[in-house]
C-alpha cells in the first residue's frame, strides 16, 4: 500500500511531471518511509535490468585472473541439464568400476593363475623325471661359503667339517626316481662311487670294499647336501620338494639351445627356515617334455662341508644300458663284498 500525501512516491509514479519547487519538512515516520520505498525501487530495478550471461563470464574473468587454471565458459555455453547431470555420473561411475575391476583382476586374478602355471610346469618336470630314462649331468661349484665368520646358529663342530668329497666336476648318472651313480672326486685323491639300481645301495673307493645295503639310502648321510630333505644326488626330490616349503614363479621362455629346444625356467625361493634345503632352486628345462637341463642350488645348509651354491648340467641323455646301475659294472670284480644295513 502506497503511503498517502507523499511528494516522492508520487513524483516516482509520475503523478507530477515536475518536482516540487521547494522541500517541505518531512517528519521522521515519512523519512523512513522514503528510504525503504528507494531501496526497494532499487532492487527491483536492478534485479530487471540484471545480465546473468555477463555476470557469470565476470565471475570467471576474476577467478580466471586470480588461480589462471579456471577457464571462462562460451557465451554459448549452457549449464548441464538433470539427463546430462544424470548422463556424466553414469559415464564416470562405469569408468570407476571398471578400474577397480582391473585392479582386482591385477592384484588377485593375475597372480592365481600365474601360480596355476607354474605349478602346471613343475608337474610335468616331474612326470619326465620319474620316467625311466638315462641321464647325465656333471656338477660344477658355484660357491663356497667363507671361512671368516661362523654363523650363530651353526655348531662348532659343523663348522670345522670339511667334506672329503669335491663336488666340483662330479657325475651324476639317473634314471627314473631310484637308479643313480656318482662319481666324486676325493680331495685326497681318487674317486668315491656311490650308486643304487632301486633294490641294493652301493658304495666304494678305489682302494676299499664294495659296502651294499638293502637300505637305499644307506650311503647317502655323509655326503654334502644329504643333511637336507633334499639330497644332492637325487633330481627328483630336487623338484618334487619345490611342491611345499617354496613360492614358485614360472617364466615360459629362458632361453633357446643350438638343437632347437625352447627353455622354461621355474624358480622357487625358500618361504621358511622351517624348511631344510637351499634358500632358492631353479630349474631349466624344455618347455615341451619337462627334461632338465640345468638345475642351480643356491644356499645350500652348511653341514658336512657342504658348499653354498651349485650348478647341474645336463650333457647326455644316451641310453647306459641294463647294468649300469649295479656296482658291478663299476669294477672290476676283484674287490671284497661288505653287506651291512636294513631296509628303512
Amino acid at each position: 500500500m502506497k503511503p498517502q500525501n507523499n511528494p516522492l512516491t508520487s513524483w516516482i509514479d509520475d503523478e507530477h511531471t515536475e518536482a516540487p519547487d521547494s522541500p517541505a519538512p518531512v517528519d521522521g515516520t515519512i523519512a523512513k518511509t522514503i528510504a525503504d520505498e528507494l531501496f526497494v525501487h532499487a532492487v527491483l530495478e536492478d534485479r530487471v535490468q540484471r545480465n546473468n550471461e555477463k555476470e557469470t563470464t565476470n565471475l570467471y574473468s576474476v577467478l580466471n585472473f586470480i588461480s589462471k587454471d579456471v577457464p571462462a565458459p562460451l557465451r554459448s555455453a549452457k549449464h548441464p541439464t538433470g539427463f546430462a547431470r544424470n548422463t556424466q555420473f553414469v559415464v564416470v561411475t562405469s569408468a570407476l568400476s571398471l578400474t577397480i575391476a582391473l585392479l582386482v583382476m591385477f592384484y588377485f586374478v593375475v597372480p592365481y593363475q600365474k601360480a596355476n602355471a607354474a605349478m602346471a610346469s613343475l608337474q610335468k618336470v616331474l612326470k619326465a623325471t620319474s620316467e625311466p630314462l638315462d641321464r647325465t649331468y656333471v656338477i660344477r661349484l658355484l660357491e663356497e661359503y667363507s671361512r671368516e665368520k661362523k654363523p650363530q646358529r651353526l655348531s662348532l663342530e659343523a663348522w670345522n667339517v670339511r667334506s672329503r668329497e669335491d663336488v666340483d666336476g662330479a657325475l651324476l648318472f639317473v634314471r627314473g626316481v631310484d637308479q643313480f651313480v656318482l662319481r666324486m672326486p676325493l680331495r685326497s685323491g681318487g674317486l668315491r662311487t656311490l650308486g643304487c639300481d632301486g633294490e641294493t645301495s652301493w658304495a666304494f673307493r678305489d682302494k676299499g670294499p664294495v659296502h651294499i645295503s638293502n637300505n637305499l639310502n644307506r650311503f647317502r648321510g655323509a655326503l654334502p647336501g644329504q643333511q637336507q630333505d633334499l639330497p644332492l644326488i637325487n633330481i627328483y626330490e630336487h623338484v618334487n620338494q619345490l611342491q611345499s616349503g617354496y613360492d614358485i614363479t614360472l617364466e615360459e621362455y629362458a632361453g633357446f639351445l643350438e638343437s632347437g629346444v625352447t627353455l622354461a625356467k621355474i624358480s622357487g625361493v625358500r618361504n621358511s627356515r622351517d624348511v631344510r634345503g637351499p634358500k632358492q632352486i631353479e630349474l631349466f628345462f624344455d618347455s615341451d617334455t619337462g627334461v632338465i637341463h640345468t638345475i642351480r642350488l643356491d644356499g645350500l645348509p652348511r653341514g658336512r662341508g657342504g658348499p653354498k651354491s651349485v650348478l647341474f648340467e645336463l650333457k647326455d641323455q644316451s641310453d647306459l644300458g641294463k647294468a649300469f646301475f649295479s656296482h658291478i659294472s663299476h669294477h672290476d670284480g676283484q674287490k671284497e663284498i661288505r653287506e651291512e644295513g636294513l631296509r628303512q
